[in-house]
């Protein structure tokens, strides 16, 4: 029986490896335009490295063990378990530069990522790209913030506003 990882640092060994196999399997290349959740950690260089879910959240898989065991791995299992330790990206950049990453590994293969990927990234990876963007990824959030509430405001409390800005 094949079990779910029990923690991050398998889970990163896991994305390794997948890395590894698809490069000789190409019965696992054959899936990978299929795989619509990609799990992102963050390499000791600032590089990203992807894995698919269903391979990355089972303990110390292999190719021949993943295609043998397919039809009994779960995405949604392994999806409800990584949440624990990774947080889907909603920020556009991240995932722009995540799809370039995705669309550069399936590349070799012939593949092209399917349009409805998600990627979720290590959490100390998330705190550490919202440290790396500093204040300036910041300033840009509050910034989109404080225009979309300034669109509920009446046209009188958007003029106090602007003076407030405006330093008056």
């Amino acid at each position: 029986m094949t079990k779910l990882t029990k923690n991050t640092q398998n889970v990163i060994k896991g994305i390794h490896k997948f890395n590894d196999e698809i490069k000789t399997n190409p019965q696992l290349q054959d899936r990978l335009s299929r795989t619509r959740a990609w799990y992102a950690v963050k390499n000791e260089n600032g590089t990203w490295s992807l894995g698919a879910s269903k391979f990355i959240g089972y303990q110390g898989l292999n190719a021949e063990e993943y295609l043998k065991n397919s039809q009994n791995l779960d995405g949604r299992k392994t999806e409800l378990h990584l949440s624990k330790w990774f947080t889907e990206v909603t920020d556009d950049e991240l995932s722009e530069i995540l799809w370039d990453k995705l669309a550069e590994l399936l590349e070799p293969y012939g593949k092209e990522p399917n349009s409805a990927v998600r990627f979720s990234i290590l959490d100390k990876d998330w705190d550490e790209q919202l440290t790396a963007d500093g204040a300036e990824h910041q300033q840009r959030k509050i910034i989109e913030l404080i225009i979309e509430i300034s669109k509920t405001l009446s046209a009188e409390n958007l003029k106090q506003l602007k003076l407030k800005l405006a330093g008056q």
